[in-house]
């Protein structure tokens, strides 16, 4: 964990000045039956929209995720944003990716969705669709909140929709995101997150 943390900020460091926006995200999964996860995440984009993401225990555990696409920016009032995307996987889980980041927001209003389907190429892990969406207001420049829900299938048969409500503060290029996920079923677990964002 000491070596990933040291190349994201290598990283941080390289990158500030080439890109348009960089940002450095850490989630902390707690209240599921494996323990809290630790799930780090770096993205990055160009001026011309050109998108890469870097990310860690996200997909599998201890498993590596690069993936690269461009954002597609529409509408001026109403801002849509598409960012279609492909990478591989490696570590304990093997494998590769398609995926859609979608985005459609105001200075009030927010819904985006991050969709991917997975491929494994191993009999140990199956193949998988996921989705996280979310759906919030903003109450005002520092705090917003709303409703978000998780869909994972499992290409074998299994299908999971955890539903769950969100409430983040944001200070200035600081973002801190809550989620509360089945809080009312004895599966229930908490996300709890760091985002820092250069624009």
């Amino acid at each position: 964990m000491i070596r990933l943390c040291s190349i994201l900020v290598i990283l941080t460091l390289a990158s500030t000045s080439l890109f348009a926006q960089l940002g450095i995200e850490q989630y902390h999964y707690l209240g599921q039956s494996s323990g809290a996860a630790v799930v780090p995440v770096i993205h990055l984009q160009s001026k011309k929209g050109w998108y890469g993401e870097a990310r860690y225990n996200y997909d599998e555990d201890n498993t590596f995720t690069f993936l690269a696409g461009k954002k597609f920016v529409f509408g001026s009032d109403f801002e849509i944003g598409l960012t279609p995307l492909a990478g591989i996987s490696f570590g304990s889980f093997k494998g590769y990716t398609f995926g859609l980041n979608s985005s459609f927001e105001n200075e009030r209003f927010f819904i985006s969705n991050q969709t991917q389907s997975t491929k494994s190429k191993s009999l140990e892990y199956s193949s998988f669709f996921f989705n996280w969406s979310e759906a919030g207001i903003n109450i005002n420049k520092w705090f917003y909140a709303g409703l978000t829900m998780q869909n994972t299938r499992l290409y074998s048969g299994e299908y999971l929709n955890e539903p769950g409500i969100m409430f983040g503060i944001n200070i200035k290029s600081v973002t801190i995101p809550f989620y509360a996920f089945n809080r009312y079923q004895t599966n229930r677990f908490y996300v709890l997150g760091i985002i820092w964002e250069k624009k």
